[in-house]
């Protein structure tokens, strides 16, 4: 009978903790689900079918439009919106947005949403977390980017103000003092974003991270 090949402990050990073998990360990824860069608006029906919503006012963007949504897409067991980006040029797919608002704890659903990435693509290509001290109105933003061949995916965590401001009025009013840093904001108005984009790793204009300092490998 042949000789039973030879197990390290370490791997023997995994086993026996785990009861299985962690999946090799994800060598590519050809669009988000079902859907492929470039379909046009009656090939994304088809692909996603009845559960995709026609939105009864388009969102338009810069350069692109949203036009059909998917609504109680889970990732790490959070719920999020699909938003599906068509190009204005063309009207075909660029990008799909998974966004998820009103959420207080975002930072944690970051952070497990970014374990959940990781266990599938490997630990992200790109990450930085920054913010703009100069001005309490300027987003914090953390962000996590995985850059596959066909598809690049882009998680982030905006936290930025969008509510009132007003001054406070128990401190004298300065001039000297810029009025920002007179300002007081209210927590309960400030807008939270947590966002997945999936979009095609040959468009570097999506694919720009917003941050002062750039971390490569990060965690």
């Amino acid at each position: 009978m042949p000789r039973p090949r030879k197990t390290s402990l370490a791997a023997a050990l995994l086993v026996l903790c785990t009861g299985f073998t962690p999946a090799p990360a994800a060598a590519d990824l050809a669009g988000w689900e079902g859907t492929r860069w470039g379909m046009t608006a009656a090939e994304l029906e088809t692909a996603i079918g009845p559960a995709l919503r026609r939105l009864e006012t388009r969102l338009d963007y810069h350069d692109a439009y949203v036009g059909h949504a998917l609504s109680g897409r889970k990732v790490a067991g959070h719920a999020f919106t699909a938003l599906f980006q068509m190009d204005r040029a063309t009207g075909r797919l660029q990008q799909v947005i998974l966004e998820r608002r009103r959420d207080y704890a975002l930072a944690i659903a970051f952070d497990q949403v970014a374990r959940a990435l990781k266990a599938r693509f490997g630990p992200p290509t790109l990450g930085c977390d920054s913010r703009d001290q100069a001005s309490r109105a300027a987003p914090f933003l953390r962000q996590r980017m995985w850059v596959l061949p066909t598809t690049t995916v882009h998680l982030s965590l905006i936290d930025f103000t969008a509510g009132v401001m007003f001054n406070d009025p128990r401190q004298d009013i300065d001039p000297r003092r810029p009025s920002y840093e007179r300002r007081l904001y209210h927590r309960n108005l400030m807008a939270r974003r947590l966002l997945i984009r999936y979009h095609p790793s040959a468009r570097q204009d999506l694919a720009r991270l917003r941050c002062d300092v750039t971390v490569r490998k990060s965690g």
